[in-house]
């Protein structure tokens, strides 16, 4: 296994990247005042872990943002664009459409994303 095996393609627009880094600053605040307010308030153990959920939505939004990669988009095979829907082309008889359900011409499961043109 190389070194170039673990890299992933980017596949976040300029403006993903900044909303994940803004949503991650957001919710690492909240976090913070989470804890603080529990220790103020002196609340139960089972209610301060509350704090994990928003500190675990920081940590992936940043995470994402600095790999410029999305896991979910990775998964789909798709690319995030800045505000334009993905496009998928169909493999058998080329129809552009921006649903990857199906191809509307074959009524087959056949499409593929594709890049947006510039």
């Amino acid at each position: 296994m190389t070194a170039d095996s673990n890299e992933c393609t980017p596949n976040i627009a300029p403006a993903g990247i900044r909303r994940r880094r803004r949503l991650g600053f957001q919710l690492a605040g909240v976090s913070i005042a989470a804890v603080g307010a529990g220790m103020i308030v002196r609340a139960p153990w089972f209610a301060r872990t509350a704090v994990f959920l928003p500190a675990a939505v920081a940590a992936i939004g940043f995470l994402q943002a600095s790999r410029n990669t999305c896991i979910l988009r990775a998964h789909e095979g798709t690319l995030e664009h800045d505000g334009d829907p993905p496009l998928f082309a169909c493999r058998i008889c080329g129809h552009v459409s921006a649903d990857k359900a199906y191809c509307p011409d074959c009524l087959a499961d056949t499409m593929e994303p594709q890049p947006r043109p510039r």
